[in-house]
């Protein structure tokens, strides 16, 4: 491909007034550049990273940035020892920054194809690390206002764990989560509240896990949880117990 071409497109997408029937056709041509050859990787790389840095001042182009990305990571062949995952990481860290300050549109969009981006990359314990600090609450004791994407995140995580029947992967998983809750006690009604959640997502019982949705849409509400975060930690602290 011509580079002086290859360099206007790039420069093409990141247009502050470049008309909203422009970018989708754009973004469709760097998709495909970057499934045809991998030898354009650290170029798109590069601008996903400027249009994530600049989402302050121009967050019109997220969406498209967010989709190149994803077509660059599953380019990259299935490497078993994640080996190929640093070349991502720059770009994966202005992705969790933008995830912390972004509109709520974004945020629901970010949150339903991380799960997937990490999982391509890195092993599952270090995903679960990830969406476990997108779900901590800050060092003032409040939480995110994406709260409810992070702990869907968490869910999703181990949903597809409960789909593919890995009982003993799971309770590894949920002992992770159960001891990241033991850690910092949870003393304010917002704290169990946000515990139940993560409780019921790591649970290897359906009729447990399926109540997540039902918790989550109350996680605003006035509700106490208390019973139920206790209840709920001794039935994940049982379920563990079992893996011993």
């Amino acid at each position: 491909m011509n580079f002086l071409l290859f360099q206007r497109t790039c420069e093409t997408f990141t247009v502050m007034n470049l008309s909203s029937y422009l970018l989708p056709v754009v973004t469709s041509g760097i998709e495909a550049l970057a499934l045809h050859s991998a030898s354009y990787l650290p170029q798109f790389l590069q601008l996903v990273h400027g249009c994530l840095s600049s989402y302050a001042t121009i967050s019109s182009t997220f969406p498209y940035a967010l989709r190149i990305l994803i077509a660059c990571i599953f380019r990259e062949e299935a490497d078993p020892r994640r080996a190929s995952a640093h070349k991502f990481e720059p770009v994966l860290e202005e992705l969790y920054n933008v995830y912390r300050k972004c509109d709520v549109r974004d945020a629901e969009l970010i949150s339903l194809i991380l799960p997937s981006v990490l999982l391509r990359l890195y092993p599952e314990e270090r995903v679960l690390g990830i969406i476990l600090s997108f779900c901590a609450p800050s060092k003032n004791g409040g939480y995110s206002n994406h709260i409810t994407h992070s702990l869907r995140m968490m869910f999703d995580f181990f949903e597809r764990i409960r789909d593919n029947q890995r009982l003993s992967s799971l309770l590894v998983f949920a002992q992770q989560v159960l001891s990241h809750l033991q850690a910092k006690p949870a003393t304010t009604t917002e704290d169990r509240a946000v515990a139940t959640c993560m409780l019921c997502a790591v649970s290897s019982y359906e009729d447990i896990a399926y109540r997540f949705h039902v918790y989550l849409a109350s996680l605003q509400s006035s509700d106490t949880f208390e019973e139920s975060y206790e209840f709920l930690v001794r039935k994940v602290s049982e379920e563990c117990s079992q893996n011993r």
